[in-house]
């Protein structure tokens, strides 16, 4: 039986991460395919690389009518050319979504990972009606969205905010952003990873020191947004048993933080942005060539 005649038209999610990149094809609101590779395995020619990865996913769900890509910033969204040399070496300067449209030809639109990532946990999360949120991926970096009534926050210049590369206490872990210490140097999984290496006390000193710089930036956002719930995603949410309680008592301490906020792990994992992604053609969020 011919499989395009009986199955809906989807959409394709791309999550396009600093460590890995995952695929997903979205239909009828559930994942019916999806793949996760190495970013590093697409270093060469990597459009081409990816619209083959895609297309070998897509070919039993077409028609597609759309695809999503949720890069790791900065993405320019007047462009829609990613600028990222440092941790998005082979896809810099790249306008990935025009290339994939021409290739594919479909629309494709493009936007910040941590932007994809909220999406989908508006849709998809554990937090029923809710439209409103601060989801904050801890990553090979840290990205961050704020969303309101649905729709993501942007930068007067249109952009998207990368509160990432904010500057919190301490000193000695400069950034390739210019800073001599912001938040993606003390909370993001590379900087866990580091402190790990060389930890010799007790393991819940540890989470207490981690805590701490992870609440510094999350502690900002609140000041400056007042969101109702803070979403965590990344591969730091695996230790969340750990991360709890130290978390929140760091919270606890800013007269900015009351009974009303809320910190939650997501449960959606690894899928949540290449979901999310699936969703920034249907909503037309992001830059497109169409």
């Amino acid at each position: 039986m011919d499989t395009r005649d009986t199955q809906p038209s989807g959409w394709v999610g791309i999550d396009l991460g600093g460590t890995g990149t995952r695929v997903s094809v979205v239909v009828d609101e559930r994942e019916v395919a999806g793949r996760t590779v190495d970013t590093s395995s697409l270093s060469h020619s990597p459009v081409e690389q990816l619209v083959a990865l895609v297309s070998q996913l897509v070919e039993p769900w077409a028609p597609i009518l759309g695809v999503g890509i949720g890069a790791s910033g900065p993405v320019d969204l007047h462009t829609g050319v990613i600028h990222n040399p440092d941790t998005l070496v082979a896809f810099d300067g790249l306008n990935v979504a025009a290339e994939i449209s021409d290739r594919m030809g479909v629309p494709a639109w493009i936007d910040n990972d941590s932007v994809v990532a909220g999406l989908a946990e508006i849709r998809w999360g554990q937090h029923p009606d809710s439209t409103s949120l601060a989801c904050v991926t801890l990553g090979t970096g840290i990205g961050a969205v704020v969303i309101s009534n649905g729709i993501p926050f942007r930068s007067m210049d249109g952009q998207h905010p990368e509160a990432g590369h904010i500057p919190v206490p301490g000193s000695g872990s400069a950034c390739y952003c210019g800073l001599s210490q912001c938040w993606e140097q003390v909370a993001s999984r590379a900087a866990l990873e580091r402190m790990q290496s060389t930890w010799s006390g007790a393991p819940e000193d540890l989470w207490r020191r981690y805590s701490q710089g992870l609440a510094s930036g999350l502690l900002t956002l609140t000041t400056l947004f007042h969101p109702p719930l803070i979403v965590l995603g990344g591969s730091v949410v695996r230790y969340w048993s750990d991360l709890e309680e130290p978390l929140n008592d760091e919270l606890k301490k800013s007269r900015e933080w009351s009974e009303a906020n809320q910190v939650r792990p997501s449960i959606l994992g690894d899928r949540a942005g290449a979901l999310g992604a699936s969703l920034l053609p249907q909503m037309q969020i992001g830059w497109s060539s169409r």
